[in-house]
């Protein structure tokens, strides 16, 4: 799935944005080539260290002993590893067959030196949840909307062209359209949709 060069640091030599379910996001920010600035990138990946939270587990008599066979915590931790690591495979094969001026961009996918899927993307300034929330800080409180009706217009046309063409070019469903999956810049003239859960539309 690779379509440019995928040389990814290790995640201490990135800039950490966000953590979820069981898949940590950073950025990286791409050395100049041929004296010409690159643009960053985001890079999805699980995890080192997937937590699952463990039911509690009645005493049973003549249990074998703890050396012999992995713990319950071992293996749904494996297994929440494969479902985080089949989630991004799918992903990234989706968006590999997706360009579009207002779905964030694929740049590449394959197996990192760690042995994990690193799925790479094109890096956008802030999401709208995080638009709104600076200048809700900055405002406080004030007698006028944190976007002027022209912005919200750009953002909900720009939203809706996204999703026509899920759904009508490529027979997809978004699945959870909300302002933290709709990445802008702070001026408002790049607005796409990022598209963590898409499924096969009916």
């Amino acid at each position: 799935l690779r379509r440019q060069s995928l040389v990814v640091p290790p995640s201490a030599h990135m800039v950490h944005l966000a953590r979820g379910s069981g898949v940590s996001v950073y950025r990286m920010n791409r050395s100049p080539r041929e004296g010409r600035a690159r643009s960053p990138w985001v890079i999805k990946k699980s995890e080192e260290g997937i937590l699952v939270r463990r039911r509690p587990v009645s005493p049973t008599p003549a249990r074998s002993p703890a050396h012999a066979r992995p713990s319950a915590c071992v293996c749904a931790q494996a297994r929440e590893r494969r479902r985080v690591e089949r989630a991004l495979e799918l992903e990234s094969r989706v968006l590999s067959r997706i360009e579009h001026p207002h779905i964030v961009g694929f740049r590449a996918a394959q197996r990192l030196p760690d042995g994990r899927l690193g799925l790479v993307l094109e890096a956008c300034e802030c999401s709208l949840y995080g638009l709104i929330q600076e200048r809700q800080f900055e405002l406080g409180c004030p007698p006028r909307p944190f976007l002027a009706a022209a912005d919200v217009l750009t953002v909900a046309t720009g939203i809706a062209l996204a999703l026509v063409h899920l759904h009508d070019e490529m027979a997809l469903l978004h699945g959870d359209i909300k302002s933290a999956n709709v990445l802008v810049s702070r001026d408002l003239s790049l607005v796409k949709a990022h598209t963590p859960t898409l499924t096969r539309a009916v």
